[in-house]
């Protein structure tokens, strides 16, 4: 099935999540701790420290989740209230 904007000429596509996120380094530009960043974004606190020390890749939602983090956490926060 062709969209309309395709029939119209416009290129249509999806972006792709980050193919892996250094949670670390988002972390450590925030400076908080590990605890601290979890608490805050409403994580797991194991889920954390098993994607800092590479054990686990977080999965796409989480991935452009913390992307939106690495540049605007004032917008998650905000969200979150």
């Amino acid at each position: 099935m062709v969209s309309t904007l395709e029939r119209l000429g416009v290129a249509v596509g999806f972006p792709h999540p980050p193919v892996s996120i250094d949670v670390k380094a988002i972390r450590a530009k925030l400076g908080v701790t590990q605890k601290e960043f979890a608490v805050q974004f409403r994580f797991d606190v194991d889920s954390v420290q098993n994607w800092e020390q590479g054990r686990y890749q977080p999965d796409s939602p989480t991935r452009i989740l913390l992307k939106v983090i690495e540049q605007h956490p004032e917008a998650v926060e905000d969200v979150l209230g």
